[in-house]
């Protein structure tokens, strides 16, 4: 069995000081709190309509619809935006962290209307996994469709932010002692890279527009919120051997030398917090990925292995910028 069957994603979040989770599948993105239209006689958690690349986007609060306290929005509010029968934009008080589980280790012997198991995440702590379908109804498409679409959404103007994945240790002091890490997988390998350098993490488009004369890793370019991001096939890159693309790829949203790019990756397993003494120098090899993987964190006790990678030293010099400027020829 390939190693990335080994795992389920989720998302995790918080709701009132509890922690939850979606299936990573169901989640097409994250963004802020955007800007809403009220929606007359509406379901009481339906926050409004926010307008996302030209769609309505019907927004809910998930503490409402769980039956929670509200509260309102602040700086880590996030909106977790899902695919149902609509896309549905769900209120959550943070993003947690991106979560891989081993399916063995789900427990589905619960007994609730809104959860459909828990997960073991990474500290130990229980996560309970919410069953999207039963806690969304059809309320939701009717207002939707109430409310005119894209024309109605259309007056409030879209605040999306970035997709994140969080983690950022709730304990100051600890905090000092860690590095957080978002692990990737390539080739059934685990890499990590700092998750400070993560700005977000979409789906594979549909349509990659070409470049000519571009490196041979440079898949393209993608239209992300009116800008143009280079996309990097990191296999490649590194490389391994390409594969077909598949539904569990995304895209690694980094920043490097002032420029956005993106980097196609297997899959994301899960936001990692490591001791600082755990990483060590990499192995001075001689050939060009030496340079990429600076240090590895070799986790005996997990029987894992990971390769800590450098954002600077993914692209040769230049290659980023080199697509982007070639937009406007395409």
């Amino acid at each position: 069995m390939d190693a990335e069957d080994d795992y389920a994603g989720y998302v995790s979040f918080e709701l009132a000081h509890e922690r939850y989770a979606f299936p990573i599948d169901r989640v097409h993105e994250i963004i802020r709190m955007p800007a809403v239209v009220r929606v007359p006689l509406g379901p009481p958690s339906l926050v409004g309509l926010a307008k996302l690349r030209g769609r309505a986007l019907p927004v809910v609060d998930l503490r409402v619809r769980c039956g929670l306290p509200p509260a309102g929005p602040d700086e880590t509010t996030r909106v977790i935006v899902v695919e149902g029968r609509v896309p549905l934009g769900l209120v959550v008080d943070r993003v947690t962290g991106v979560l891989g589980a081993d399916p063995a280790t789900v427990r589905t012997t619960v007994d609730s209307d809104v959860l459909i198991g828990t997960v073991k995440a990474g500290d130990g702590a229980m996560i309970g996994v919410l069953a999207l379908d039963r806690l969304l109804g059809s309320e939701f498409d009717r207002a939707a469709a109430r409310n005119g679409g894209e024309e109605k959404a259309g007056q409030g103007e879209e605040k999306a932010g970035q997709e994140e994945i969080a983690g950022r240790e709730e304990n100051p002091a600890a905090a000092d002692d860690e590095e957080t890490f978002v692990v990737f997988r390539l080739d059934g390998q685990e890499y990590a890279v700092a998750v400070d350098a993560v700005q977000e993490i979409i789906r594979m488009p549909d349509v990659l527009i070409r470049v000519p004369r571009s490196h041979d890793f440079v898949e393209g370019l993608v239209n992300l919120r009116g800008t143009a991001l280079p996309v990097v096939d990191l296999r490649t890159r590194l490389g391994l051997r390409r594969i077909a693309r598949d539904e569990r790829q995304r895209i690694a949203v980094l920043t490097i030398g002032g420029v956005r790019t993106g980097f196609i990756v297997d899959s994301v397993a899960e936001v990692a917090r490591l001791g600082r003494h755990l990483p060590e120098p990499a192995p001075d090899l001689s050939a060009g990925p030496a340079r990429v993987v600076s240090r590895v964190a070799n986790l005996p006790g997990r029987k894992r292995m990971l390769l800590l990678v450098e954002p600077d030293q993914l692209l040769a010099a230049g290659a980023a910028a080199e697509p982007a400027e070639a937009l406007a020829a395409v």
